[in-house]
């Protein structure tokens, strides 16, 4: 509850001071997005001609960004022309284009132009324009739709503040993954050995007055997948609408700003989940800021918010302690840190030393649904040479123990390893070790969930070592870090570090006998302990 009562303390002195700072401070001068009328063409193809071809989220990507325009960007539900699937003909995305946005647009409105469904390549008509000899296409419902038509469409409009987003590929095959779908048609042609003269669909379409962004770079491919039930790439276009930064501080969500949220997160998923490369590409032919939505209030307070996209939840441990082979008989279950290693500072000395940490899993729904866990845990005091670094790894517990009896004899025992990590002595913060197959373990009932082990090198002498983790009794409690291959909920973590990270503080503990550890040695072994630790 400690560090939970330090973070409202400095939530409540945050605010306050807050508050009296915007009563001081002078208005703040914002601008808008265009002032003339707001008006949408919204194109998602899913259902193509027979079933070789089908997409499953491009429709709604279509009906998703509709939503978006109208309840945060505010549009009139009768200026958006949404076309879908057998619908959007390449004749009917002329029309909407040609017929119905240019006898209603003018200078000073906002068009956006959204396309999600197939893109490919084919050869570039003559004459050549494409240093890549590659002209790029959408795929509408019945054919395809080259980019410089595409282009000259759209440059009957008169519309300078044009928004052009497009979520498709334009290369490579109709790849399929276990849970991802590549949104190009097949026989697409590889065209990424082309490396830098690739000329791809956005330059085609960067004209004076026109924002473009494209869901990856010109060799590569887009993807949608049941972990976001939309396209990779409108699914953080959408949440960028919310979650990006006013960067220029004038209240309003851009287009740039936008687009300056989603391409990491895009590029960071894409690998992360699916091992895939997707790199979204933006040409801004725009004036400024082309300001489409009301930004979110914020207020910045004096603690971390950390983002760990993709973070769906962590766990805290609910049970950790340490045994001590030099001390066979007593329980440390209620001290602030444990240690892995072996110890020849005690007195007497400890000699092995293992930490013992659980956590409850039964919240995760499934193993399948597990993309990755992570073990953090908090290295806050170590004994070794200095600049000497070593591999503690984590060990599956084989039987039961408890936090408040367990000791040395009644140990529980420790089976296959799993994740490890390197710590170089003195080097205190967080570290993290890969415990994925573990807990899925775990999860499926592979294994009943007697928690994980901590182990370090475990020989005696000159050489002995040991590194020193803060336990569930402090601040900085061990967690599973889980990111889920479905229902990503939550990408944030509210951390209770402030500013100077606990890491460089001058923090120091007492050791799991209770005794400050610049008390707990002779006077010739302190001599001995400078020696190694300096």
């Amino acid at each position: 509850m400690g560090k939970y009562l330090r973070v409202l303390l400095v939530l409540s002195l945050a605010i306050a001071t807050l508050v009296g700072l915007m009563l001081a401070a002078a208005p703040r001068v914002s601008s808008a997005p265009p002032p003339g009328n707001k008006y949408a063409v919204v194109i998602g193809i899913a259902d193509y001609p027979g079933t070789a071809n089908d997409l499953t989220y491009t429709d709604d990507d279509a009906q998703d960004i509709r939503t978006a325009l109208i309840n945060q960007m505010g549009f009139s539900s009768g200026n958006i022309n949404l076309l879908l699937d057998s619908a959007a003909t390449a004749s009917a995305i002329q029309s909407a284009i040609t017929s119905w946005l240019d006898s209603r647009e003018s200078a000073d409105d906002l068009v956006v132009f959204f396309f999600s469904g197939h893109g490919t390549h084919d050869d570039d008509d003559n004459p050549p324009e494409e240093s890549d000899g590659q002209d790029e296409f959408i795929c509408a419902y019945d054919s395809n739709i080259r980019d410089d038509t595409l282009d000259s469409w759209l440059s009957n409009l008169e519309s300078s503040h044009i928004v052009i987003w497009i979520d498709s590929c334009y290369s490579g095959g109709m790849i399929k993954q276990p849970g991802m779908t590549v949104k190009c048609l097949p026989g697409t042609k590889d065209i990424s050995a082309l490396g830098d003269s690739i000329d791809g669909f956005a330059k085609d379409l960067n004209k004076t007055g026109r924002f473009v962004a494209t869901a990856c770079d010109d060799s590569e491919t887009s993807i949608e997948s049941s972990v976001w039930e939309n396209g990779l790439f409108t699914e953080y276009l959408l949440e960028s609408f919310t979650n990006a930064t006013d960067s220029n501080t004038n209240n309003y969500i851009s287009a740039q700003e936008s687009f300056n949220y989603l391409s990491p997160i895009v590029t960071s998923q894409a690998t992360t989940l699916f091992g895939h490369d997707q790199n979204p590409q933006q040409y801004d032919g725009h004036s400024g800021e082309l300001d489409l939505t009301t930004s979110a209030t914020r207020i910045y307070l004096p603690v971390v918010l950390k983002g760990y996209p993709p973070l769906p939840g962590s766990l805290e441990s609910v049970e950790d302690t340490c045994i001590m082979e030099g001390y066979p008989t007593t329980n440390f279950g209620d001290t602030i840190d444990m240690w892995a290693g072996y110890d020849d500072y005690l007195s007497p000395d400890g000699k092995i030393v293992r930490s013992l940490i659980r956590f409850d899993v039964s919240s995760i729904p499934s193993a399948s649904s597990i993309a990755n866990v992570t073990l953090r845990v908090y290295m806050c005091e170590s004994w070794d040479y200095p600049g000497r670094s070593r591999t503690i790894t984590a060990y599956r517990i084989g039987s039961s123990w408890s936090e408040m009896s367990v000791n040395w004899n009644s140990r529980p025992s420790s089976a296959e390893s799993y994740g490890s990590v390197a710590i170089k002595h003195g080097s205190f913060g967080w570290y993290s070790l890969d415990v994925t197959n573990l807990v899925k373990a775990w999860v499926n009932g592979t294994y009943p969930n007697y928690g994980v082990m901590l182990r370090g090198p475990e020989h005696s002498g000159s050489d002995s070592s040991w590194r020193a983790f803060y336990t569930r009794e402090s601040s900085y409690d061990p967690e599973l870090v889980i990111t889920y291959v479905s229902g990503l909920s939550v990408r944030y973590a509210l951390s209770s570090e402030t500013d100077q990270d606990a890491a460089t503080s001058s923090l120091r503990i007492v050791d799991l006998l209770g005794i400050p550890l610049d008390q707990s040695t002779t006077a010739g072994e302190s001599k001995t302990l400078l020696s190694r630790s300096q």
